[in-house]
Parts: structure tokens; sequence; C-alpha cells
């Protein structure tokens, strides 16, 4: 039986970017996820880019070794069939060893237990 939305998406958040097991991104991403970015108005060009299991990994590594300390709090998820929704904000240190605060929203779709699509959109500083 394959995980629901919420579970997928709750491994992926509280156990991959936790730094817990990384091997988990093998049973939920699908072997190429297509990572959806705003592109600037100017330019009008995708910013959509196909990541694999190895590349999804290595995202997450390189980020937890460059900020240790990158923590996440999730405000909040909501789920609607195969979409969810994480509304964000991640502290860290930076390379100057200052504390950043970075927030987001991440749409997620889950197809049969795995994750498949992402649109992604963050900023600095926090929600009001």
């Amino acid at each position: 039986m394959s995980r629901t939305t919420k579970e997928v998406v709750t491994l992926y958040t509280d156990v991959a970017w936790a730094g817990i097991d990384l091997d988990i991104i093998d049973e939920i991403v699908a072997s190429e996820v297509v990572r959806h970015g705003c592109a600037p108005l100017s330019t009008l060009e995708a910013k959509s880019r196909n990541l694999s299991r190895a590349d999804a990994k290595e995202r997450i590594r390189s980020a937890i070794e460059r900020f240790p300390d990158l923590s996440f709090t999730f405000h909040y998820r909501l789920v609607d069939g195969e979409f969810a929704t994480d509304i964000w904000d991640s502290t860290f240190t930076n390379e100057s060893g200052e504390k950043t605060i970075m927030s987001g929203i991440e749409v997620f779709r889950v197809v049969n237990g795995q994750i498949t699509e992402v649109w992604n959109v963050y900023g600095s500083d926090v929600w009001n």
C-alpha cells in the first residue's frame, strides 16, 4: 500500500531534510522530480529543472553540510488529494557567521506515494 500525500511530505521534511535518513528519498521521490521555480518577469524564462533521486539527495546533503544548524518551522501544511502545500520559516548561520532567516511556500505533487513535482518560492525574512 502506498503512503498518503501527507505521510510522504512529512517524511521528506521531517526525516530527509532533518538529516536523519537521506535514503528515504529512494522511497518517497520519483526517479525524476520536476522542481518548478519562479522566473523574473523581465526574462519570462522558466526556472524548472528535473532532478534525479541522487540529485535530490545531494541537494539536501549539501545544504545540511553548508548550514549544520539549519532548522525549519512549519506553520501550515495543507493537503488536497495529491497536492500538499507547506508554509515555512528556516533559520541557519550563513558563511559570515550571521543568523539568517528564510521563509517559503512549497507545493508538492505526490503520485503513487512519490513526490513527482515541487513548486517553490522563498525569500529572506519571516512571515508576518
